[in-house]
């Protein structure tokens, strides 16, 4: 028994563990709607500089329109494949 062993951690059993808790593992973050979710925290978590999580990242769709610009898409082609529920244009993209 001389073979280091541990259970496999489900992504719930992470988020109820006390100790991931305690060591403020999972953090919870707001989604420009003002949802509440739970996202990882800073591993490893020192001491003198914690960290946190400054930014959560581009919403959904951001950067979609200008990328589809930059491929030659015409405005009329990004607006059918929005409309379509191909692409997300994000809360930024022109609204029907």
């Amino acid at each position: 028994a001389d073979v280091p062993a541990s259970r496999v951690y489900s992504a719930a059993d992470i988020v109820a563990d006390p100790q991931y808790l305690a060591r403020q593992m999972i953090e919870t973050a707001t989604l420009p709607d003002g949802r509440a979710f739970k996202i990882p925290g800073i591993v490893p978590k020192l001491s003198e500089t914690p960290g946190s999580t400054e930014w959560l990242g581009p919403v959904l769709g951001e950067h979609t329109e200008e990328t589809l610009q930059q491929l030659g898409y015409s405005a009329d082609a990004i607006r059918a494949l929005r409309d379509a529920g191909t692409v997300s244009l994000g809360a930024s993209g022109p609204q029907p």
